[in-house]
C-alpha cells in the first residue's frame, strides 16, 4: 500500500528531473517523513515570478 498515488510521485519525479537547474552542482533530494515526502530539485524560480505570485494565477498555470 503506498502513501502516494504512484502516478502523483512519477510525475513530481519527472518534474524535479526536467525543470532542475544543470548549471547548479547540486543533487535532486528526496527526503521521506512520517507525514510528508519533500522532492528538492536545485534552481531559482523564473524571472519576475515571486513565491506570492505562484498563489496567484500567473503566466505559468494559465
Amino acid at each position: 500500500m503506498w502513501d502516494y498515488p504512484l502516478e502523483a510521485l512519477r510525475e513530481a519525479l519527472i518534474n524535479a528531473v526536467c525543470h532542475r537547474d544543470y548549471t547548479i552542482f547540486s543533487n535532486i533530494e528526496v527526503r521521506i517523513y512520517d507525514d510528508k515526502l519533500i522532492i528538492r530539485s536545485p534552481g531559482f524560480l523564473p524571472y519576475g515570478i515571486t513565491l506570492d505570485e505562484l498563489y496567484k494565477p500567473h503566466s505559468s498555470n494559465l
